[in-house]
Parts: C-alpha cells; structure tokens; sequence
C-alpha cells in the first residue's frame, strides 16, 4: 500500500504522526522574464535564456494529538524538525527528492485535539534524481554513448581512467545534445 506523505531531512512525517492531507505540485515554477521594451514595438522583446524561479510546494497537514500539552511539545518537535533546509522526497516519487526550505511562519490551528497546518516549501525550480555512474572497461577504439533521461539542464561529469600501462594516444571526447525530439 502505498503511504500517501513525505519525507524531509531523512525523516517522514509519520514519525511525527503527520498526515498530508493535500499537495500544490506545480507544473512548472515561474520563468525568469529577460525582456526589453523596444520604443515603437508592440509589446516587449523576449531575449530567451529560459531561467527558473524556484518552486513553491504547498502540503495541507493534520496531527492528531490527545491533550494540548502533548500537542505544543509535537508543534515544537515539528518546528525543529523543519527548520533546516533539505531534501523533500514525495511518496509517490521516491526516486525523485526537491531541495529546498520553508521560509513563511507556519500558523498551527487546535482544532478538538487535532493540530491542522500548512507548508509552503520553496525549493529549487527541478526535482533531482540519484546521481548515475557507468563504469565501462574499454580496450580497444569503442564507442561509449551516456544517455541522460532528465527533463532539465543537469551538470555532468566524466572521469576516465587510463588502468593500463600504455599511453592513450588519439583521445576523442563528443558531446552534445540529442536532437531526435525525445528531449
């Protein structure tokens, strides 16, 4: 069954008892406008170099706690915990994890014994996954292909290792980007 919550900084929230009741995962954060009012043109000129703002998750929770002075030492439990900034991982997308922290007050409601309350994350503009690592011995002129199956810009590194004893004469190193429409 799958649980219907999230982690943050390696601990899900029903630790703390905490069930996610709603979450705003928007589609896309808000585009960094770079454009310029052009006297005598209509409207503006976009000059492209699509950047992101970073995104804004909203969760709707809910504790139930008999007893207020059990459910003000959970709210403080939660204020620590959710203090700092780390890594958010959704149930639902457990290979993939957001980076970000909360930055607004957090107002926690008593309602009959239960504790109702929002997040509001902001976290970097792309969910990230787990780093790849391909190892591949070669020993004779090969072709090594790396496909990365990301939706956004991520940095890459390639490290080669020469384990041999002889030199590695005639080296070519190609990259670029796929341009078969699949990203």
């Amino acid at each position: 069954m799958m649980k219907n919550g999230f982690t943050f900084d390696s601990q899900h929230c029903s630790e703390f008892g905490v069930v996610m009741r709603s979450v705003n995962r928007m589609l896309l954060p808000r585009l960094q406008p770079r454009q310029v009012k052009i006297p005598g043109r209509h409207g503006r000129y976009d000059l492209g170099d699509h950047k992101y703002e970073n995104r804004l998750l909203a969760l709707d929770c809910f504790v139930q706690r008999q007893g207020l002075p059990k459910l003000r030492q959970l709210a403080r439990e939660l204020a620590h915990w959710l203090s700092v900034k780390a890594r958010l991982v959704f149930d639902d997308e457990p290979d993939k994890y957001y980076l970000g922290r909360l930055y607004e007050q957090v107002d926690f409601k008593n309602i009959l014994g239960s504790g109702f309350f929002s997040l509001v994350f902001e976290v970097e503009p792309f969910a990230h996954g787990e780093s790849l690592t391909v190892s591949k011995t070669v020993t004779t002129a090969d072709k090594i292909e790396l496909n990365y199956l990301g939706t956004a810009p991520a940095a890459t590194t390639i490290t080669i290792t020469n384990t041999g004893e002889n030199t590695i004469n005639g080296f070519t190193l190609t990259y670029g980007r796929l341009n078969d429409g699949s990203n």
